[in-house]
């Protein structure tokens, strides 16, 4: 993922009012709309009448500036919350919504075009799946990427995460850290009424649990069981996004990180990197070796070249 699209990323998924301290993260097709009309309630209620589309930061005020929404990431006074769903039913409710018969017409060119389909045609569920699985999780739109891409999960401290599950129809309240947000305007799912189940049979459903892998795990999921049967996992390694994108010196920042050698990356991690790296006149201040690491880890998280480079840094850090 480029260094822009990280930045993006970062933006469409922070939804913080100036002046208060709690910020939600974004995961779309799970309860996203409900979530922003209650920071709109809990922090800039006069706006509520002159809102016609809660996902435009023009109309609700959330934050829309890149630099400010990264320094409330890693402000340690913010309590950041967000909320997952099971991946099947997620999955499902975006097919009928935004790749089905009335589907949304803007989202569904987004990702037809990343897919590589046929904009004008209906396509089946395994079609899509197949697709998905075949490309680079960060490359694709939000409403189809995993959900740990979604929420910067392991590169964001979280004081809740939340299991849609666990929101029952007659919750008016949710909690995050200190503070007990309303739930006001609170929409059903729409989407339900359009849902035809019988589109997923066994082999469709299987291929969700395999694209969608890692939500299961992170999440606490089980592909068979309708709510959550474990807690949410503890991220397995310390990320250093955010720090890096908020650094006004990312060259001595990377030099300072990789001081003692290579390290793990994520995907997030390397893909901000290599747009750094690649658009500005540095390679003359990083070390030869740490330019190919990054390289061609970056290759081998791509599937670009993987078996010439692997060959080329046997032994390197591994995801």
């Amino acid at each position: 993922m480029a260094y822009r699209a990280v930045q993006q990323r970062i933006v469409r998924a922070t939804n913080h009012v100036s002046g208060s301290d709690v910020v939600y993260v974004e995961n779309p097709k799970v309860a996203c709309s409900n979530m922003k009309w209650a920071l709109v309630g809990a922090f800039c209620p006069e706006n509520s009448g002159r809102i016609s589309n809660i996902h435009d930061r023009r109309e609700t005020m959330f934050i829309s500036d890149y630099r400010g929404a990264v320094r409330t990431l890693i402000d340690p006074s913010s309590q950041i919350f967000s909320i997952v769903r099971h991946p099947r039913n997620r999955f499902i409710s975006a097919y009928f919504d935004k790749m089905h018969k009335g589907r949304d017409e803007s989202v569904w060119k987004i990702i037809a075009a990343a897919l590589n389909l046929e904009v004008d045609k209906i396509h089946d569920p395994k079609t899509i799946l197949d697709r998905i699985y075949s490309h680079s999780p960060q490359d694709l739109d939000s409403h189809i990427a995993k959900q740990i891409t979604n929420i910067f999960f392991g590169h964001i401290n979280f004081s809740n995460i939340y299991h849609l599950e666990e929101l029952t129809p007659d919750a008016t309240h949710i909690k995050v850290g200190s503070c007990s947000l309303e739930l006001i305007n609170r929409q059903s799912q729409s989407t339900e009424a359009r849902i035809d189940r019988s589109l997923f049979d066994d082999e469709a459903l299987e291929m969700i649990d395999v694209v969608y892998s890692d939500d299961y795990a992170a999440f606490g999921y089980d592909p068979k069981e309708p709510k959550p049967v474990r807690d949410i996992a503890t991220p397995d390694k310390s990320s250093m996004l955010l720090d890096f994108l908020a650094s006004d010196t990312p060259i001595q920042f990377l030099l300072d990180f990789f001081a003692d050698g290579p390290r793990k990356l994520s995907y997030l991690e390397t893909g901000a990197i290599i747009d750094i790296i690649s658009k500005r006149d540095v390679w003359h201040l990083m070390p030869h070796h740490l330019i190919d690491f990054i390289i061609a880890r970056n290759a081998i998280l791509q599937g670009d070249n993987a078996e010439r480079f692997s060959s080329r840094f046997s032994g390197f850090p591994q995801a």
